[in-house]
């Protein structure tokens, strides 16, 4: 048997005066959705375990089976031990990344790092508080 996990990433969005007051995802037309949802199970989890924030990175780890507090550092294993070079980057959190830097830094063999703030046009996308970190090896 084979699954479909519709994972509406994203969709939420803010009433519109132009759309009657709903939001686009409630005035727009989805009859596939619809039709999938009818012939499906249609079903609501709550997969963010306490006390992590909500948010699209920790929801969508869960859903796939990893643990989202702890296989954000399955980079090691990735990286087989590889010296790397390490960024975190954070939306408007710096403590929140110098913290997470220092978790990395003790779970991987660094060879340079830095930490830095996302661009405003993602921050608004990706909300106040994100953290992310971008690893590559220092010879490929």
């Amino acid at each position: 048997m084979k699954y479909a996990i519709i994972i509406p990433d994203g969709c939420a969005d803010e009433p519109q005066d132009s759309l009657g007051g709903k939001t686009p995802l409630q005035a727009a037309r989805l009859p596939n959705m619809d039709r999938i949802a009818r012939m499906g199970v249609v079903g609501r989890s709550n997969n963010v375990p306490r006390p992590l924030t909500p948010a699209s990175d920790v929801a969508t780890l869960s859903l796939f089976g990893y643990d989202p507090d702890g296989d954000h550092f399955r980079l090691t294993r990735e990286m087989g031990g590889r010296r790397v070079n390490l960024a975190v980057v954070h939306a408007e959190d710096q403590a929140g990344a110098e913290e997470l830097l220092s978790q990395a830094q003790q779970a991987m063999d660094c060879h340079r790092t830095i930490v830095c703030r996302l661009a405003t046009s993602l921050v608004t996308n990706l909300g106040t508080g994100t953290l992310g970190i971008v690893v590559y090896p220092v010879d490929p």
